[in-house]
């Protein structure tokens, strides 16, 4: 297994995915304000969530000040959560083959995060230039229950993909979470 070819050729075919989704949510005028790669623990499978800003302006009013950060960057309380699954289900079954080979590899779950954290990175970064006309899009890796590890991953990449090193209020809400 090429594991440079594996990763560019996965990377290429997420972002397809993801920019054919986002052309949708776009030609379709949605009001989008937040998107996210969405995964299961570990990587397992791939998915795209997004909120809308109405969305959120309506669930603003229902609950305190305080639970505000919970609204916009939790994925569970998004409207879309895995919006369009079908469209991942043919790449999600690669990913499983792909972990067998990882592992038939003997590479080490830390190599193997590494490896799905570079194809994050990537099809984020892509995502970016897909939205760039929308402007104030928080766009983030995000997974459904967190471990720790994960958390610390969440926050790491959107520091490597936001054009400010930091975003305090995402990171006083993974700080919430962990």
């Amino acid at each position: 297994m090429n594991l440079e070819q594996e990763k560019k050729q996965l990377a290429g075919n997420l972002s397809n995915i993801y920019k054919a989704l986002l052309k949708e949510l776009i030609t379709e005028k949605k009001d989008f304000n937040t998107i996210a790669v969405h995964c299961d623990s570990g990587f397992s499978s791939f998915g795209f969530s997004w909120n809308s800003k109405h969305c959120l302006e309506k669930k603003k009013e229902k609950f305190p000040e305080n639970d505000w950060p919970t609204l916009k960057y939790s994925v569970s309380e998004w409207e879309n959560i895995f919006y369009e699954y079908k469209s991942f289900n043919e790449i999600n079954e690669r990913i499983e083959e792909i972990f067998d080979d990882l592992y038939s590899e003997d590479l080490t779950d830390a190599q193997i995060t590494q490896f799905f954290s570079e194809i994050v990175l990537e099809v984020i970064l892509d995502i970016k230039k897909a939205v760039s006309g929308h402007a104030n899009t928080f766009i983030s890796l995000q997974f459904s229950d967190p471990s720790d590890k994960e958390i610390d991953l969440m926050q790491k990449t959107t520091q490597l993909t936001t054009d400010v090193y930091r975003n305090p209020e995402f990171e006083n809400y993974l700080e919430k979470i962990k």
